[in-house]
C-alpha cells in the first residue's frame, strides 16, 4: 500500500470509553463513534448502553469468543474505505482487554490506527493512591493458581518499582493474603468502584487493608491493586529493628523474621539482627 491512496481505504479508531462514569467519556470519543462505520466492542450488551446515553446508532461487532470473524469484517469494512472504532467494555482498549488482534492485523495490512485517549483504571487508581508514580510497572490480572501467583509476586516486587495490578472481587482476599505472606508490612491501596458513587481507596500496609476488607460484607465491580515498591535502598537499623519485633510479635519464628526484614532492609548484616534478637530475649 503506497502513501498516494491510502485514505482511499478507512482508519481504526482505538475508543477509551468511562471506567464508571458515563460522563467521562470525551467529545471526540462521541464524535467518533457516531461517524464511523461499525464499532468493534467486547460485549455489545454493555457498549450499548454507553452509545444509548449518547443517542449514538451504529452497528456492532463483539469480538468475544475464539472465531477470528470480527477480525475479517473489520479489515473489510477498512479495505471498502470506511472508519471502523475499537472499543473495550471500559476505559482504555487492550488493557487487560481483547481487541489486539484487530490492532495487529490493522497494522500489518497498511491501514491508520488512531488512538482517541481517555480513561485507564491502572492510571487512575495509581493517580489517588499515595503510593510513589514516578515509576511503575503494570502486570494486569494474575494466574489463578496459587503457586504461580505467588512465583509471579515474587518477580513483579523484585523490580524495585510501583506495581499495578488488577483483581477480582472473589480473589482478593486470596490474593492479599499471600501478599502478606511474602510482605506483611509493604505498602498498598486498593481501588474499587472507580468514578462511580460508592468509590472507594483503601491505603495502608498490606496487614492494616485485610483488616478493613476482612470486616466487609461484599465486594463488586473490578478492583485495582498498587503496591509499593520494596525499600531496598534504606540502612536504618532503627526502622528495620521496628519491622523484626513486629514479625516476632506476630508469630513467626526467628528465621523467618530475620529473612523477612532484610528482604526489605538488604543493606542489613543478617548477624547484626540476630545479635540484637538475642540480647533481646536475654532482656
Amino acid at each position: 500500500m503506497n502513501n498516494d491512496n491510502i485514505r482511499s481505504y478507512g482508519i481504526l479508531y482505538v475508543v477509551s470509553l468511562p471506567i464508571g462514569n458515563l460522563r467521562d467519556i470525551t467529545l471526540r470519543a462521541i464524535d467518533i463513534l457516531s461517524s464511523v462505520s461499525a464499532i468493534v466492542c467486547e460485549d455489545s450488551r454493555v457498549t450499548s448502553k454507553v452509545l444509548g446515553t449518547y443517542n449514538i446508532k451504529n452497528s456492532m461487532i463483539p469480538c468475544y469468543g475464539s472465531s477470528d470473524t470480527y477480525i475479517i469484517k473489520a479489515l473489510d469494512i477498512l479495505k471498502s474505505g470506511k472508519d471502523v472504532a475499537l472499543v473495550s467494555d471500559a476505559g482504555t482498549p487492550l488493557i487487560s482487554d481483547p481487541g489486539y488482534d484487530v490492532v495487529l492485523n490493522a497494522i500489518k495490512h497498511g491501514f491508520k490506527v488512531h488512538t482517541i485517549p481517555g480513561p485507564c483504571s491502572a492510571i487512575s487508581a495509581l493517580s489517588i493512591s499515595g503510593i510513589d508514580s514516578s515509576n511503575f510497572f503494570f502486570y494486569g490480572f494474575l494466574p489463578t493458581k496459587k503457586n504461580q501467583t505467588h512465583q509471579e509476586l515474587e518477580k513483579i516486587l523484585s523490580y524495585g518499582v510501583t506495581s499495578i495490578i488488577f483483581e477480582s472481587p472473589r480473589r482478593l482476599i486470596s490474593t492479599l493474603e499471600l501478599l502478606k505472606s511474602m510482605h506483611p508490612q509493604i505498602v498498598i491501596a486498593v481501588a474499587r468502584e472507580l468514578t462511580k458513587i460508592f468509590e472507594e481507596v483503601i491505603r495502608g500496609t498490606v496487614s492494616e487493608v485485610l483488616d478493613v476488607l476482612n470486616n466487609k460484607n461484599v465486594l463488586k465491580g473490578e478492583i485495582v491493586i498498587v503496591i509499593s515498591s520494596i525499600n531496598k535502598n534504606t540502612d536504618d537499623f532503627q526502622d528495620a529493628i521496628k519491622l523484626l519485633e513486629n514479625l516476632l510479635l506476630e508469630g513467626n519464628s526467628v528465621k523467618d523474621s530475620i529473612s523477612e526484614t532484610l528482604s526489605l532492609y538488604p543493606t542489613l548484616k543478617k548477624g547484626d539482627l540476630y545479635k540484637y534478637t538475642l540480647q533481646s530475649m536475654k532482656r
